[in-house]
C-alpha cells in the first residue's frame, strides 16, 4: 500500500462523463485521502506525448464507444470531437451473435466475456472491404465459409468458429454508413471536415490509433484503406480529397491498449506540469470547486451555452519540449 497522504494524483478525464462526476473524485481524493495535487488531464491527448508532437488526432478505440480527437499545437479543437458507437462492446455483441449461429446448441448467456475476449484476440482479424465483398459475392462462397469451422475449447467445451465469424465480426467497428451503421473511418473522416482547414493539414499527419480494438490484426490497414476510400469516393469530404495521401498512421513501440496510461506517466515527468494542478490550498479556497474541465466545456459547447473561447490556458498540453 502506498501512503495517498501530500502525493499528487492524476485523473485521466473523460470527455464523457459529466463534471459532477470529477467533483466528487476531487471530494474523495482530497478530504478523505488527503493528497496534495490533482491533475485533471483529457485522457485523449495523452498518448500524443509517445509521439513527441504536440498536434495530431487520436482515435481512442474504447469499449463503451470510440472517440476522436484533433489538437493542435497542444489545444484540444473542441468543435471536431466525434463518438461513435462502434466500440469493443460492439463488437463483442456481434461476436456473440454470429458464434450464436455457429453453436446453436449453446444459448448466449454462455458466451461470458472472458470467452469472447479470448476468441477476439485469437481468432478475429479485420479483412479489407474488397475482401468482405469478394467472399460475399455469392451464396454458395458464404455457405462455404459457414461449413469451415475451427475449434476452441474452454472450459472443457468446444466452440465452433466459422471462417464466416471471423470475416464478419469486425464489421461492428466498420458498418455501412450508407444504413447509418456506425464506421470509425467515417467518424475520423467527419472530424477532419469539422477541423479549421489552416491546420487540418499537419493533424491528419499525426494519426494515433488507441485502444484494444485497435491491437485486432488488420485494424490498421483497414482503417487506413477505408478512410482513403471516403475521401475520395463521398461527396461530403470532397475538399479534403488532398488529404489522401498525407494520413500517416503512427507505429508506437507500446501496445495500443495502454498508450493512455503511459502517456500519463510521460506527462507527469514534464517540468513545470505543477502549474496545470488543483492543490489542497486552491481547492479549499474555491469551496469545492474545479476550474473549467475539458469535459463540461464541451458539454456546455453542445448545448450552445457558452461561446467558443480563444485560449484556456489549463485546457492546453504542458509543453513537450521541457523534459
Amino acid at each position: 500500500m502506498v501512503n495517498s497522504k501530500d502525493k499528487a494524483v492524476f485523473v485521466c478525464e473523460n470527455i464523457s462523463l459529466p463534471r459532477k462526476f470529477y467533483e466528487l473524485v476531487a471530494k474523495v481524493l482530497f478530504t478523505k485521502f488527503l493528497v496534495a495535487k490533482i491533475f485533471f488531464v483529457p485522457a485523449l491527448s495523452l498518448p500524443l506525448y509517445l509521439t513527441g508532437l504536440q498536434t495530431g488526432i487520436v482515435v481512442e478505440c474504447g469499449f463503451v464507444c470510440t472517440q476522436i480527437a484533433p489538437f493542435y499545437e497542444g489545444f484540444p479543437l473542441t468543435r471536431a470531437l466525434k463518438n461513435v458507437r462502434a466500440s469493443g462492446a460492439a463488437l463483442t455483441e456481434k461476436l456473440r451473435e454470429l458464434l450464436v449461429e455457429d453453436n446453436p446448441d449453446k444459448k448466449p448467456s454462455f458466451f461470458l466475456q472472458r470467452l469472447l475476449d479470448e476468441i477476439e484476440a485469437k481468432y478475429i482479424t479485420v479483412p479489407t472491404r474488397r475482401q468482405i465483398d469478394e467472399y460475399m459475392k455469392d451464396e454458395a462462397t458464404i455457405q462455404e465459409m459457414r461449413a469451415k469451422v475451427y475449434e476452441y475449447h474452454s472450459s472443457g467445451k468446444a466452440v465452433k468458429i466459422s471462417y464466416l465469424t471471423r470475416l464478419l465480426a469486425t464489421t461492428a467497428l466498420f458498418g455501412d454508413v450508407d444504413n447509418d451503421e456506425p464506421n470509425i473511418a467515417y467518424a475520423f473522416c467527419q472530424s477532419l471536415a469539422q477541423t479549421d482547414i489552416n491546420c487540418v493539414r499537419k493533424v491528419c499527419r499525426n494519426v494515433i490509433l488507441s485502444g484494444g480494438c485497435a491491437m485486432l490484426k488488420g485494424f490498421v490497414k483497414r482503417f487506413r484503406t477505408e478512410v482513403v476510400d471516403f475521401l475520395t469516393g463521398r461527396p461530403e469530404f470532397e475538399r479534403l480529397r488532398h488529404l489522401k495521401d498525407e494520413i500517416r498512421v503512427k507505429s508506437l513501440n507500446f501496445f495500443s491498449s495502454t498508450l493512455v496510461w503511459v502517456g500519463a506517466s510521460a506527462s507527469g515527468s514534464l517540468i513545470g506540469v505543477d502549474r496545470f494542478m488543483v492543490t489542497s490550498a486552491t481547492y479549499t479556497a474555491a469551496e469545492g470547486k474545479l476550474p473549467l474541465l475539458m469535459s463540461d466545456f464541451l458539454f456546455e459547447y453542445e448545448r450552445e451555452k457558452v461561446q467558443r473561447p480563444v485560449s484556456y490556458t489549463h485546457l492546453t498540453l504542458p509543453t513537450i519540449y521541457s523534459v
